[in-house]
């Protein structure tokens, strides 16, 4: 009986020892995500502009020139130094390993990530106002978060793009759908 129940407590303890250990951290991006993200031939960076979001039907999955997603894009750049690429991933893994818990029930992103191989495609759009992150196409059906801690590096590499950068705040009630004609 004795010998049961020890290797009853033996198994509990390596099925919690693997269910700590094994799989993809809830606190960082699926597995197959980062790994698109750090190998895809295309990655780009995106400035957005939350206070500018009207979604149009069909709109969710696409990015032209003027629209991500239903966002409002401020400028973008492909990233093609691989240091750089490697710096901004970094960044992401260590703002999301120190991102709370959870957040409030806001979206406001402003960085934007778009990167693609082939057939296969990651967007990864970053409020740091509501500290979340969301995925698409969507693995996960629970918001990922992040702390500000990346805010900066991106704010940098947006700027060395050349690119312009929302405000750093915004309201819910002011957004307002964009003043400015789709180039679509």
């Amino acid at each position: 009986m004795w010998l049961n129940l020890r290797l009853s407590g033996l198994f509990i303890a390596m099925c919690l020892m693997c269910a700590a250990g094994c799989g993809d951290n809830k606190k960082m991006l699926p597995s197959h995500a980062r790994k698109l993200l750090k190998t895809a031939s295309h990655f780009e960076l995106f400035s957005l502009d939350p206070n500018h979001h009207t979604p149009k039907e069909g709109e969710w999955g696409k990015i032209t020139e003027t629209r991500f997603h239903g966002w409002h894009v401020l400028g973008r750049s492909v990233i093609t130094d691989h240091a750089e690429r490697e710096e901004i991933l970094a960044a992401l893994d260590k703002g999301m390993s120190e991102g709370p818990d959870k957040g409030p029930a806001c979206f406001y992103p402003r960085v934007a990530f778009h990167a693609n191989d082939g057939d296969q495609s990651v967007d990864v759009l970053i409020c740091f106002q509501c500290a979340q992150v969301e995925l698409i196409p969507h693995d996960n059906p629970k918001p990922f978060f992040i702390s500000n801690s990346p805010e900066a590096l991106f704010d940098a590499a947006l700027r060395r793009a050349g690119l312009p950068l929302a405000a750093k705040e915004y309201n819910p009630r002011e957004l307002r759908e964009s003043p400015l004609p789709a180039k679509e």
